[in-house]
């Protein structure tokens, strides 16, 4: 069963990601997988929508060939939905 830890992301916003099987050395990576289960390449740079009050909207990441937007609800300056990274 995967393991999954809750993060903040550089723009602020809570995140969750799945915990990949520990190596030899007892040391984890972190993956990120988009809603079809395939990894998603976050430490290539974002690019960041916002709302007209200020809230995060999208963060889009490529890898040079593909593409992943998640996007973000909101609801009295609350977050109320997130998609998920969703591969375009």
């Amino acid at each position: 069963m995967p393991d999954y830890e809750l993060y903040r992301d550089s723009a602020g916003v809570v995140r969750e990601r799945q915990r990949a099987a520990t190596g030899g050395d007892g040391t984890a990576s972190l993956v990120e997988r988009d809603t079809d289960g395939n990894p998603v390449p976050t430490h290539k740079a974002h690019a960041y929508t916002y709302d007209s009050s200020g809230n995060l909207h999208t963060d889009t990441v490529t890898d040079g060939a593909d593409r992943w937007v998640r996007t973000l609800e909101w609801g009295n300056g609350v977050q109320t939905g997130d998609s998920g990274w969703v591969k375009q």
